[in-house]
């Protein structure tokens, strides 16, 4: 029994549905590891399962590249929490943190 059950490879879902699930997947393994080799170690795990289910190494390969690219863009969020107040607004705000992009 899969005890995973990971969406196969000849399911009628979109690709990008596909990928987003590898990616999601990879984000969630890389959180739940504190230490490189565990990452490592689940992730070569995870792309067996993949392969399992039929996927290719090359579409998997695409996915994980894919979300890298991405995860530059990450780099540039942060959270910026301020107490509420009338007189500030959102606009203001707006103006002021795109000036520092």
């Amino acid at each position: 029994m899969n005890k995973y059950l990971d969406i196969p490879m000849d399911s009628n879902h979109p690709k990008a549905t596909l990928a987003g699930f590898i990616v999601g997947e990879k984000l969630l393994i890389v959180r739940r590891n504190k230490h490189e080799h565990d990452v490592n170690e689940a992730l070569r795990l995870f792309a067996a399962r993949l392969r399992e289910r039929g996927y290719t190494n090359s579409f998997i390969k695409q996915s994980w590249i894919q979300r890298r690219r991405h995860a530059q863009d990450d780099v540039k969020q942060f959270y910026f929490g301020l107490r509420y107040n009338h007189g500030i607004q959102k606009r203001h705000i707006q103006r002021i943190l795109n000036k520092h992009n």
